[in-house]
């Protein structure tokens, strides 16, 4: 085990990390029973990627805003609560994106995403 500096990325080093975690966990993979959470900061396309290599199940939290933004129009209609809009965008790749439109603590919408391979 090492530790990096605290004025390291937590992303260069995210393909150590998934090879140490899926070795550590290895007899879990081909039973489906692995998941892998992650935040905002491994929500890159070049992560993704990674993630799916690996075999795991995982939900990620989008790493772009604008993207999360750009997929607006998926929320309309699909109301969970009078305050929270939730969709489901399912992509050719096997790829699952939860778009939830929320009110922010400053009252204005705001939008997140999630990339997951889980299936609903």
């Amino acid at each position: 085990m090492f530790f990096d500096p605290s004025n390291t990325s937590c992303t260069n080093r995210f393909e150590d990390l998934l090879k140490s975690t899926t070795f550590k966990f290895k007899e879990h993979l081909p039973k489906n029973n692995l998941i892998i959470r992650a935040d905002s900061g491994y929500g890159s396309f070049e992560n993704i990627q990674l993630l799916k290599a690996t075999g795991t199940k995982f939900i990620v939290k989008g790493f772009s805003i604008q993207q999360s933004k750009n997929l607006e129009k998926s929320v309309q209609n699909q109301r969970i609560n009078i305050q929270v809009h939730v969709a489901e965008i399912l992509t050719s790749t096997n790829l699952g994106i939860i778009v939830c439109e929320f009110v922010g603590k400053s009252g204005q919408i705001k939008y997140s995403h999630l990339l997951t391979n889980i299936k609903a």
